[in-house]
């Protein structure tokens, strides 16, 4: 009985020794990550400031209501200003947020000689603002958004050579388009973006010499309206950061 119960013990301790070596074994087994890690974003939650700069193409539309001629001309522009926005990740990884922008812009152009404007007509955009809601999806440092909202633009005109002054209109309208942020470092970010700015039109009668025409008669004016292009860098600086 002695010699089975020392070859019991043995046994034990054999098979005791043995599991703790596979204990050691499976607990020294290097940790692989997993495939299916989320990906890190940074919370881009709070209000922010921020100027741009860029530059704007389009093709001016033009009509004189006195012949019915019209046509348009390519012209392209600078602009820069000055950005204020929100950002609210509640609902991670997508973003909301809203941005109100102004920028000085300097969009002119001059037709040729018309009926109207004998000496050629000018029209520029001085100046052009947007209010729009932003979308994106927030991935790592990056951020990829959609935009749209209303357009506020001041058109100006006048006919070349002339002391009839200038004539201009704020025009109230829609934009939209994408763009891209990225995380430089703590609260600063950089930003590329593009815009479609339809800032509609202007009609020059009293600025090109002319006066209204009697109801039911012919307008002697020229109509003109803009479509713009916007390509622009922004650099913004959060004001208060959520990690």
């Amino acid at each position: 009985m002695k010699r089975i119960s020392s070859w019991g013990l043995a046994l034990a301790a054999f098979l005791g020794a043995g599991a703790a070596n596979a204990a050691d074994i499976f607990s020294a087994a290097p940790a692989y990550p997993s495939a299916f890690a989320p990906v890190p974003y940074y919370n881009w939650t709070g209000l922010y400031v921020g100027v741009n700069a860029g530059g704007g193409f389009g093709s001016p539309d033009w009509y004189d209501m006195t012949d019915g001629v019209g046509g348009s001309y390519s012209a392209t522009s600078g602009l820069a200003g000055g950005t204020v926005g929100y950002n609210a990740m509640t609902l991670a990884p997508f973003v909301f947020g809203e941005e109100v922008d102004l920028d000085v812009s300097r969009f002119r152009t001059t037709i040729g000689s018309t009926p109207v404007c004998a000496s050629g007509c000018e029209f520029r955009s001085d100046w052009v603002g947007t209010a729009r809601l932003r979308f994106g999806v927030a991935i790592d440092k990056f951020l990829p958004y959609v935009t749209g909202g209303v357009s506020f633009a001041q058109l100006s005109t006048d006919l070349v050579g002339t002391p009839f002054g200038t004539q201009s209109k704020i025009n109230m309208s829609w934009t939209a388009g994408i763009g891209l942020e990225y995380l430089l470092w703590d609260r600063w970010s950089a930003k590329i973006e593009y815009l479609y700015i339809d800032s509609s039109g202007i009609t020059c009668d009293i600025a090109c010499g002319v006066t209204n025409a009697p109801a039911g008669a012919q307008q002697n004016a020229v109509s003109f309206n803009l479509h713009e292009s916007v390509v622009r860098l922004g650099l913004n600086y959060r004001l208060w950061n959520f990690y």
